[in-house]
């Protein structure tokens, strides 16, 4: 499944790795019909990792949950339950139109980011995946740049 992520959320140094990680597995559960919804600290866990989760991680998500709140991704409607990590959430800036004018974007799979997320290395594995998102962004900023102006399409990049 494709994953399409906002070029301007991913390249944001005021979030860290796991702020970046928990934002891509909220996209890729993420439904634009729908502007309320229920995430958790292992739903997106699981989203990234599979059944095989470090502890670490949940604490992790359960913190960037907060963040990207505080950022203004989406409001917390209703915390179900804070000491786990579960809530209800209102779409504020998660959706994007892919086909509006200076609108950037990345594309990476759910395979791709599961692939990183359980690599086994003691590696950061959130920094990782957003080392990658930003090198697919790169790539394909180069392979689709007008070589005369040096503009990349307005698409992904």
């Amino acid at each position: 499944m494709d994953i399409f992520l906002n070029k301007d959320i991913v390249k944001n140094l005021d979030l860290s790795n796991y702020d970046i990680a928990t934002y891509v597995a909220i996209r890729s559960i993420y439904h634009s019909t729908k502007k309320e919804f229920y995430i958790s600290t292992e739903m997106l866990a699981y989203e990234l990792y599979g059944c095989d989760i470090p502890e670490r991680a949940i604490v992790q998500i359960k913190t960037s949950i907060v963040r990207l709140a505080e950022f203004g991704l989406y409001d917390i409607v209703q915390p179900l339950n804070k000491k786990s990590g579960s809530y209800v959430v209102k779409d504020k800036s998660l959706y994007f139109d892919t086909n509006e004018e200076g609108v950037y974007f990345t594309v990476i799979s759910s395979d791709e980011v599961r692939k990183i997320m359980t690599l086994d290395s003691k590696k950061n594995k959130a920094a990782l995946l957003r080392f990658f998102i930003n090198v697919v962004r790169s790539v394909y900023k180069a392979l689709h740049a007008d070589h005369e102006t040096g503009a990349a399409d307005n698409k992904t990049g």
